[in-house]
């Protein structure tokens, strides 16, 4: 599956909804080569050395807004522009996994869309999880003199002087 192909794809779909309020969040494989095509193209420094490779992907992670979720009417474009462009739902994830066949309609060059949503209180999700991460490796300690945090552990390659 090429870069190109599920551009289009990502494209056709935006599209056939005919919302331009609909603006999903693309994750996944594909949204990282979308990331790094927009670091690229707009030069952004960012603190890798060296950007990664995209990887290869047959599938495009939609993370849907969760008010798009409380309120069903409001997917009801995406589900008609699916079944539109020729997306079947996957048996096994019906509700959130659809597929195209390839172009001879067999599996080979077949693409997927993934339905993603994240929870309905996001701040409350990620916390338990910071402070649990931040009880098993402790890297900060203390400030500086000037106030910074100083690093410790794992991550010299972050403290203030290298940034």
């Amino acid at each position: 599956m090429t870069m190109t192909t599920l551009k289009t794809a990502l494209l056709d779909i935006l599209h056939a909804t005919g919302d331009p309020d609909f603006r999903p969040l693309i994750g996944g494989g594909y949204g990282i080569y979308l990331k790094l095509q927009a670091v690229q193209e707009k030069k952004t420094r960012t603190l890798l050395a060296e950007l990664p490779e995209a990887r290869s992907t047959n599938d495009i992670d939609v993370f849907l807004r969760t008010e798009l979720l409380v309120d069903g009417s409001r997917l009801q474009p995406l589900k008609e522009a699916l079944e539109k462009l020729g997306y079947e739902a996957i048996e096994s994830a019906k509700f959130y996994q659809f597929a195209k066949l390839g172009p001879g309609g067999g599996r080979a060059g077949s693409l997927k869309v993934d339905l993603l949503a994240g929870p309905r209180d996001l701040q409350s999700a990620l916390i338990p999880r910071v402070l649990l991460k931040a009880q098993q490796f402790p890297l900060w300690r203390r400030h500086n003199e000037d106030g910074s945090p100083r690093l410790r552990g794992a991550l010299p390659a972050l403290r203030k002087s290298s940034i």
